[in-house]
């Protein structure tokens, strides 16, 4: 759910300008004019710090017997809502805009009062636990980025290779290295050679006696 940003605030000190623009807890605020992906989203304030609203939002006074600004809020962030928008907004060279006329003529679900809380208390529940998801998948995928990273460390300085008295072990015979390995079939190479040449020199002589 957006959240307000609270970074790189404009601050005023007009006394008539605050108590006409000065927010009350609970307020939905509606981002009239933005980029095309980002008009129309909404936040509510909770009164975190006091403020007034900047001219390219709308607030949207509550009359909280019939509605709960919870409720407001989390409707005007649905995929219902943003088809609304979308379809009202004005488009101008590189920001778009629905005024509080286009917004007034959106159809809002309108259940009773204390089915709306209900409502908000059942979407802060999946909320609290999509970000309880979201932190243990942060997590993990940290652990798995530490984990690649330590496995290819590892790689290069040749230590997931088991070494000969390891494979030796686990494979229950002498092991030896593809070196070693190339080193002995030479060395049997050239005693058979060898050992052929003799036995041709020594039919040789034989042939010579007879």
């Amino acid at each position: 759910m957006e959240k307000i940003d609270w970074s790189d605030l404009a601050y005023t000190s007009d006394d008539k300008e605050i108590e006409k623009y000065l927010l009350e807890k609970n307020t939905v605020l509606f981002n009239r004019t933005n980029s095309p992906e980002l008009v129309g989203k909404t936040s509510i304030y909770n009164d975190e710090q006091k403020a007034i609203f900047a001219g390219y939002l709308i607030r949207i006074n509550i009359y909280s017997d019939v509605l709960d600004s919870h409720y407001l809020n989390f409707a005007l962030n649905t995929n219902y809502a943003r088809d609304f928008c979308h379809r009202q907004k004005t488009d101008g060279v590189s920001q778009s805009n629905i005024n509080a006329q286009k917004l007034a003529h959106f159809e809002l679900p309108l259940p009773p009062i204390e089915e709306q809380k209900e409502i908000v208390r059942q979407v802060d529940k999946l909320f609290a636990l999509a970000d309880k998801v979201e932190t243990h998948y942060q997590k993990a995928r940290a652990y798995v980025d530490q984990l690649a990273q330590s496995v290819l460390a590892r790689a290069f300085r040749g230590e997931l290779v088991p070494t000969e008295a390891e494979l030796a072990e686990k494979q229950g015979y002498d092991f030896e290295s593809a070196e070693k390995l190339l080193e002995r079939i030479t060395a049997e190479k050239a005693r058979l050679e060898a050992e052929l040449k003799k036995a041709r020199k020594t039919k040789r002589k034989n042939n010579e006696k007879n």
